[in-house]
């Protein structure tokens, strides 16, 4: 009877370590799941943010919508009616993970802009850029010093966010296979919306003008040093172009914005200063 009495003591204590162990273990589960993520992006990139958001978050990182907050997707930003910049302030101080898409629609929206410096000086301690194409990396500023940077475009950069996110959080680990078919769609879908990518952008703005054999000697015979003589008596005597034709081109240059007036002379512009440099 006794000899049951401390076998029945020494199973009671085992049991109630067990069970403080499993109860310490799920509070520091608890205590690192993501509970808040706010998705800063321009409304203009809602198709890019929505697949995501579905694709990447939800599946791929197993995020509950209701921990998402994204303004453009319906069910993951504000109900109607409700302030909405309000609503931004709070999710945004709630939020334990922030995205930020930038593209050029982001930097031309002052909302955007102002999210962005609120993460900062709310001092979150996970910012994560999420880039399309070749971003300038001098845009992002204080963005330089976050964790990752990842590039939307490439599937070995999603691979390290799926890493960062589950190792700093905790989160279960999603199959090889599952994680691979869900980065697929999302690439596919990306490709699927013929985004006109920064890194190609410039390039292609200075290539819809086709210059003539007569504008690049034109263009080419500018220079900084501005002469006593006249503009067109120069770029005559530079390129050896009949006066009549100087005057032609110089004015057809002066209407495609690649040459400026400056008194009485003519100076490069900055885009014919960047096709000259292609």
């Amino acid at each position: 009877m006794f000899k049951s009495a401390i076998c029945y003591s020494q199973l009671l204590l085992i049991y109630q370590i067990k069970k403080l162990e499993y109860l310490y273990l799920k509070m520091r589960i608890e205590a690192t799941k993501i509970t808040k993520v706010f998705i800063s992006h321009s409304s203009s990139d809602k198709d890019i943010i929505t697949s995501f958001s579905n694709n990447i978050l939800q599946l791929g990182l197993d995020i509950s919508e209701k921990d998402i907050y994204c303004s453009s997707m319906p069910g993951l930003g504000s109900e109607a009616g409700s302030d909405f910049i309000k609503d931004i302030k709070i999710k945004l101080k709630e939020a334990e993970l922030v995205f930020l898409l930038l593209t050029e629609n982001y930097y031309k929206s002052i909302t955007c802009l102002q999210e962005m410096g609120a993460a900062w000086i709310l001092n979150k301690e996970i910012i994560i850029p999420l880039t399309i194409g070749t971003i300038d990396k001098t845009k992002t500023g204080y963005l330089l010093n976050t964790i990752i940077q990842v590039d939307l475009q490439k599937s070995e950069s999603l691979d390290l966010l799926n890493d960062t996110i589950k190792n700093k959080f905790g989160l279960s680990e999603t199959s090889t296979s599952l994680w691979n078919g869900y980065v697929g769609e999302f690439l596919k879908s990306i490709s699927s919306l013929n985004i006109n990518y920064p890194s190609k952008q410039g390039k292609n703005e200075n290539n819809k003008i086709k210059l003539s054999p007569q504008e690049n000697k034109i263009l080419s015979s500018i220079t900084d040093d501005i002469g006593e003589s006249s503009p067109i008596l120069r770029i005559e005597i530079n390129t050896g172009l009949p006066k009549s034709v100087v005057k032609t081109v110089v004015s057809d240059l002066l209407a495609k914005g690649l040459l400026e007036p400056k008194g009485s002379d003519y100076i490069l512009t900055e885009k014919a200063t960047r096709m000259l440099h292609l």
